[in-house]
């Protein structure tokens, strides 16, 4: 149902709740731990970075079951809200930002999105229906994410 809260994907929202519940409830450290935005910086005027915890080896996008567009690179996408901007207010929308996947292997792997000029927060897979989404090296989604962009441009240290 369009508009509707409940995602198409049952099984895979409740596969990812339960390995989380399995490891934080039942001590299950050998499931794969569920992938996180961790935090968010500027790292240049016109370009902003988000990190995850655990560190992954890999982020990918990818379509979501069911999809009806192709995962491009112009469908990879974060929106951000834009310094001076009240995204509270439902007339001052947040702004689409192609998103890409830097880094893996020996690095861990960050997300960049494009910016016209600073942010103050930024947000994915925010709508009723995602197309396309992030996923981490055991072909689980990373879930939603709302952060607040660091001022400082500093990522904490691990």
């Amino acid at each position: 149902m369009a508009g509707g809260i409940h995602p198409h994907n049952k099984t895979e929202v409740a596969r990812r709740l339960a390995i989380s519940i399995r490891r934080q409830v039942f001590n299950r450290t050998s499931l794969p731990q569920i992938t996180a935005a961790e935090g968010a910086r500027p790292i240049s005027a016109n370009m902003l970075q988000v990190w995850f915890s655990p560190s992954s080896t890999s982020l990918v996008w990818g379509p979501t079951h069911n999809c009806s567009i192709c995962c491009t690179a112009e469908t990879q996408i974060v929106l951000v809200c834009l310094e001076g901007v009240n995204c509270t207010d439902s007339r001052q929308p947040w702004m689409n930002s192609t998103a890409h996947v830097v880094g893996g292997d020996d690095e861990a792997p960050t997300l960049q999105a494009s910016i016209p000029k600073a942010a103050t927060a930024v947000r994915y897979a925010w709508s009723n229906f995602p197309e396309c989404v992030l996923f981490d090296e055991n072909q689980l989604p990373v879930g939603p994410f709302f952060l607040p962009v660091s001022k400082s441009g500093m990522r904490p240290a691990s």
